[in-house]
C-alpha cells in the first residue's frame, strides 16, 4: 500500500508540472489511477489535465490511468475549463476517447464560464451542440455573456448560437426574463453588440415584452394544439412501441408561435417546447422515438415493479429529465 505521504508529493508533483519527479514517484510504486476525494473526487490524469500538463498527461495515460472520471464522464470538462489549457490534452482527449454528445455538449456549456483560448472552436468542430442547454435551461451563448466573456460570446455568434433565449430566474434572478443581447448591453459588452447586435434592432423588444400567461392559460392553448395534432391518441393493451398504430401523427419538438411567447416569459428561456408547470418545474415536449422509448421504459417498470400504476393509458409526450411525464 502506498503511503498518503507519496500519494500528496505525486498530485503536488503533477500539478507543478514535473515530469521527472512523476517518473520516480511512479517508479516508486504510486499508481497511475490513483483516484482521491480532492475536487470532489479526482484522479492524477484529471490534475494534469486541469493544469494542462501534457507530458505529464500522456505519461499517466500510457502508464495506466483513465481518461475518465469517477464515472462515465471523460475528462474533457476538465480539460476544456482549465485557466492554463493545453489544446493538446483536449485533443488527444477527443481523439482516444470519443466523448458522447452529452459529454461534448456538457464541456462546452461549463467550458463559456471560463475557458483559454482556442478551446471553443476545438469543442464545436468535433460535434458540441452550440445551442445546447444544461439543467439550469443556460447555453452556453447565455453562459458566456452573464460572466462578461465577450471573446467566448463572439465565437459562439458566429457560430450560429442564439441571441433570443432569455436568462431564467433560477440562473440569475438579476438578469431574469432578459435576453442575451440586452444582457450583453446592461453589462456593457461593447466588443460583442458590435458584431451580434450592430444596428441595435434588438432593443426593440425591450418596449415590447410580451405579457406572461398564467399556467392554466398555458396549458389550455397545449391541450388545444395536442387535440389538433391527434396527440390525444389512446393507446392500445398492451402498449409498446412496436402495437402502437403505424399512421399515429408524429409529436413536434415545437407546439406552434402562440405559446413561444409565453414560454419565454414563464420560464425565461428561449428555447421552444418548454412547458410551464404550477411547480416551476418545466417540462420538455419528447420528439416521437423519445415518446415510444419512454413508452418502453415506463412498461419495463411495470413489469418489474408488478405495479400496473405505471402502465401509461396514452403516449407520453413530455418529461422533465426526472422521470416525470
Amino acid at each position: 500500500m502506498v503511503s498518503p505521504d507519496r500519494i500528496e508529493a505525486m498530485k503536488q508533483a503533477v500539478e507543478q508540472g514535473d515530469l521527472k519527479r512523476v517518473k520516480l514517484l511512479m517508479k516508486a510504486g504510486v499508481p497511475a489511477d490513483t483516484v482521491f476525494e480532492d475536487y470532489g473526487g479526482g484522479s492524477l490524469s484529471g490534475l494534469a489535465a486541469m493544469f494542462g500538463h501534457y507530458e505529464i498527461f500522456c505519461e499517466l495515460i500510457a502508464a495506466g490511468a483513465s481518461y475518465f472520471e469517477m464515472g462515465d464522464r471523460s475528462l474533457l470538462a476538465t480539460a476544456a475549463t482549465s485557466r492554463t489549457p493545453s489544446l493538446e490534452i483536449i485533443g488527444k482527449i477527443l481523439s482516444e476517447c470519443q466523448p458522447t454528445q452529452k459529454d461534448l455538449d456538457y464541456s462546452l456549456l461549463v467550458s463559456c464560464v471560463e475557458c483559454g483560448d482556442g478551446v471553443i472552436p476545438l469543442l464545436l468542430d468535433a460535434g458540441a451542440n452550440v445551442n445546447t442547454f444544461g439543467k439550469q435551461k443556460d447555453t452556453p451563448l447565455l453562459n458566456a455573456v452573464l460572466n462578461d466573456r465577450s471573446d467566448v460570446a463572439i465565437q459562439l455568434f458566429q457560430r450560429g448560437a442564439k441571441v433570443d433565449v432569455r436568462v431564467p430566474a433560477q440562473l440569475d434572478s438579476e438578469f431574469y426574463k432578459l435576453t442575451v443581447i440586452e444582457v450583453a448591453r446592461k453589462k456593457g459588452m461593447d466588443e460583442f453588440l458590435r458584431i451580434a447586435d450592430p444596428t441595435g434592432a434588438s432593443s426593440i423588444a425591450e418596449t415590447a415584452t410580451p405579457t406572461r400567461m398564467s399556467v392554466a392559460e398555458c396549458w389550455r392553448i397545449i391541450s388545444q394544439s395536442l387535440k389538433s395534432g391527434n396527440c390525444q391518441y389512446e393507446l392500445p393493451n398492451p402498449a409498446t412501441s412496436e402495437t402502437l398504430a403505424p399512421g399515429l401523427p408524429l409529436l413536434s419538438t415545437s407546439v406552434g408561435n402562440d405559446l413561444h411567447e409565453s414560454y419565454c416569459i414563464h420560464n425565461g428561456s428561449g428555447l421552444i417546447g418548454l412547458i410551464p408547470m404550477a411547480d416551476d418545474i418545466t417540462y420538455e415536449l419528447m420528439p416521437f422515438e423519445e415518446a415510444l422509448s419512454s413508452l418502453d421504459m415506463l412498461n419495463e417498470v411495470a413489469n418489474l415493479e408488478q405495479d400496473a400504476s405505471w402502465v401509461p393509458s396514452r403516449l407520453p409526450f413530455a418529461q422533465n429529465g426526472g422521470g416525470d411525464y
